[in-house]
């Protein structure tokens, strides 16, 4: 939801294109590695390097995956592919705690890890509750944008009674900033 308020949004003096990361077809296939997974991050690398070169881009702004092995790796793939197409890097942490893979992984993975995502000109993080990953990963700058979305309670709502009512259960985690 936050994404899409901030590439929905209109800037007085910012110019931004958005290229759509969308690597799972059903639910049931997130944080699962495939062939389609692994093709469709090489066409979006194509993609960030067609964009990057021919729309003269600034910054990458770019949402690091959580703590998952099979996320990291993608990201991983992307940054370590596109970063050194742009003056600078801007990481926003929605789902935070990619620090916490950093400890356990092999040596070459720690290499590409540090070469993905050390020294980001930028960290956004959204809370005090998730983990530091922008300390750990020595951003240069960080601030804090809790997540938010529109208060819906303002507008005025006229219930149909056929209109089904649905209560949404999420689960929560302390590394998602509760």
């Amino acid at each position: 939801i936050m994404i899409d308020h901030l590439v929905h949004e209109k800037y007085k003096d910012l110019e931004m294109h958005h290229i759509r990361m969308n690597f799972s077809s059903q639910i049931e296939d997130i944080g699962k590695l495939s062939i389609a997974k692994v093709v469709k991050v090489l066409a979006l690398i194509v993609r960030v390097y067609s964009v990057a070169l021919f729309k003269n881009i600034d910054y990458l702004y770019y949402p690091p995956a959580g703590p998952k092995r099979i996320p990291m790796l993608r990201d991983v793939a992307i940054l370590v592919s596109c970063r050194w197409l742009f003056k600078g890097t801007i990481f926003h942490f929605h789902a935070g705690g990619i620090s916490l893979l950093y400890p356990q992984l092999p040596r070459v993975l720690q290499f590409f890890y540090r070469l993905a995502y050390f020294k980001p000109d930028l960290s956004i993080i959204t809370g005090c509750f998730s983990p530091r990953d922008d300390q750990f990963l020595q951003s240069l700058r960080s601030v804090e944008i809790p997540n938010c979305v529109p208060d819906q309670r303002r507008r005025s709502v006229v219930r149909d009674s056929n209109c089904p009512r649905i209560l949404y259960v999420s689960a929560l985690f302390r590394s998602k900033g509760i």
